[in-house]
């Protein structure tokens, strides 16, 4: 094995190790943290792990190159929705938890809008770390006013 190809499965493994202990964190977190804040918190950790990797800014970018959204995202979008419905209710006995079920399909959405933004963005030819610390500024934008608001637990 090459050294790149050493340190590409060791960025995989290092990956799978944080990933696999947010869960746990996360539930311990829950006894003293809401949701929201505990997101919050963890795409503050996000973008400034992703700024010690790559401490440069992202340059040259224009406000028509921010991404619209279009007819054909919408279409993908239900084709999408609809091949995950196919998988996960083949054969079952349909259940409906109208809360779970929501929260599930604004996830498949928003993973959906992430991946063809993110699909976009690479076309671009941008630093793919500099164009997800972004993604991540504006997650943590858009998170502020919900953070301002205490949810009742």
């Amino acid at each position: 094995m090459n050294r790149d190809t050493t340190k590409g499965h060791l960025a995989a493994l290092l990956t799978i190790l944080i990933w696999g202990t947010t869960f746990i964190s996360t539930k311990v977190l829950l006894t003293d943290f809401q949701l929201v804040e505990i997101l919050f918190f963890r795409f503050v950790a996000g973008t400034l792990a992703l700024f010690l990797v790559c401490p440069r800014l992202l340059m040259g970018t224009t406000w028509k190159q921010e991404e619209r959204l279009n007819i054909g995202f919408f279409i993908g979008f239900l084709v999408a929705m609809a091949g995950i419905a196919l998988i996960s209710f083949n054969g079952s006995a349909l259940q409906l938890n109208p809360a779970g079920d929501l929260l599930a399909l604004l996830a498949a959405f928003i993973w959906a809008c992430y991946s063809i933004l993110t699909r976009k963005i690479s076309s671009y030819g941008y630093n793919t770390i500099l164009t997800t610390r972004r993604v991540f500024l504006y997650g943590l934008l858009f998170m502020i006013p919900c953070c301002s608001c205490r949810i009742p637990s």
